[in-house]
């Protein structure tokens, strides 16, 4: 979708030309570029891109941004982190994982292989709190909470975003109401 969005912005409506050659990798994260499917890959975009026929440059940036926006990971800003216990609300966690940090919430990541391990949204964040070498969340709700506990020298910086992030989505709140 990203390299449709992209090649309408840059190219405008798809002619039938292909206005890749054999650059198609440029417009694809290394991961889902095969250089022995460039042909499907080449067709799945197409696809996607003659769709956009009529899209202007604008629509296409804001599309684009928009659809970047969704993903879980966005904006996040990532720690390293050692959870106390390998057991945390029932599930096991590597010995070293990630805590991304952004609007919506905490993201507990594997930094072996970025599969996201847990999510938790602020909503279901009670409270938190750090000191020098940890950190700590506590999920649930008032009258059924569990603690979180990590081992991090980034503490503050976690604090200091969450907090942040927290006193926006209040700040959004009020006027809401």
């Amino acid at each position: 979708n990203l390299a449709a969005f992209e090649a309408q912005e840059k190219f405008g409506d798809y002619d039938g030309t292909d206005v890749f050659g054999d650059d198609v990798g440029a417009y694809l994260p290394a991961k889902f570029y095969d250089p022995d499917n460039v042909d499907e890959i080449k067709a799945k975009i197409y696809d996607t891109y003659q769709q956009l026929s009529g899209y202007d440059s604008f629509a296409c940036k804001t599309n684009y941004l928009d659809y970047v926006k969704a993903w879980k990971f966005y904006g996040s800003a990532y720690f390293y982190a050692e959870p106390i216990t390998n057991k945390i609300l029932g599930k096991e966690f590597p010995k070293e994982v990630v805590l991304g940090v952004n609007a919506k919430g905490v993201l507990i990541i594997d930094p072996q292989n970025l599969d996201l391990l847990h999510e938790l949204p602020y909503s279901e964040i009670v409270t938190w709190g750090y000191s020098a070498r940890n950190f700590v969340f506590v999920v649930g709700n008032l009258v059924r909470s569990r603690k979180m506990f990590f081992e991090t020298e980034e503490g503050l910086e976690m604090n200091s975003l969450i907090y942040a992030y927290i006193n926006k989505l209040m700040e959004v709140e009020k006027l809401k109401a």
